[in-house]
């Protein structure tokens, strides 16, 4: 029986095994308030990812509005791929938008989300991957253990 840390580590490799095996570069959380909390995401570094990442931020002022997000692209309803659609399903805790009006959506978390979503189809949603189910697993069952 290993201890609720060790199970955390369990979970973690098998996240990065998931994201190396599947070529997803880019794994996150969503929240009431955005579709990517960027709080709750890993990325797998990647030089031509980074290089993209610059030039886009180099032009951030005239490559974003609220209506076309990032690059112009357009509106998310319109322009996500089928990673980025998981980020936006239908309902709780957010609905997929006809614009980038959500928190964060001109820096941090809607960045990430066109890098990895829309201009490439590369993300993936955490509760998806099921992370931190062996350290919940674990820790349900050690509380099972303490109560007589």
């Amino acid at each position: 029986a290993g201890s609720p840390a060790a199970a955390v580590v369990a979970d973690w490799l098998a996240l990065f095994d998931h994201m190396i095996t599947t070529g997803v570069r880019m794994a996150a959380k969503r929240d009431s308030s955005s579709p990517l909390n960027a709080g709750l995401m890993v990325v797998r570094p990647d030089a031509v990812v980074y290089a993209e990442g610059l030039e886009l931020l180099s032009r951030a002022n005239s490559s974003f509005n609220i209506t076309h997000g990032w690059d112009l692209r357009g509106p998310p309803s319109a322009v996500a791929g089928p990673s980025g659609r998981a980020f936006w399903q239908t309902g709780r805790p957010m609905p997929m938008r006809p614009d980038w009006n959500f928190v964060g959506a001109d820096i941090d978390q809607g960045f990430f989300l066109f890098i990895f979503t829309i201009r490439h189809d590369w993300g993936a949603r955490l509760d998806f991957l099921d992370l931190g189910r062996q350290a919940n697993a674990k820790a349900a069952e050690n509380k099972a253990q303490r109560v007589p």
